[in-house]
């Protein structure tokens, strides 16, 4: 058992999606969130949290992914 979610990283083009899906992960490794990446183009952010995670942590994770999304559009 276990919890599998999928954050599409959208973009006008797949292979620019799939950059700034390889970006978003750089910037929450660097953030200390592990996550991958999936899709048909490579650019569905996937996370794997266990299924312990408490609610601080699930609000740092979605910190850190909002932060590497707003580096990424206003960078």
């Amino acid at each position: 058992k276990g919890l599998m979610c999928g954050l599409p990283v959208r973009a006008a083009d797949p292979a620019l999606a799939a950059r700034l899906c390889d970006a978003m992960l750089e910037h929450l490794k660097d953030s200390g969130v592990l996550a991958g990446k999936t899709g048909r183009n490579r650019n569905v952010l996937t996370l794997l949290p266990p299924l312990v995670i408490t609610g601080h942590q699930v609000e740092l994770v979605c910190d850190a992914i909002r932060n590497s999304a707003l580096r990424l559009c206003c960078d």
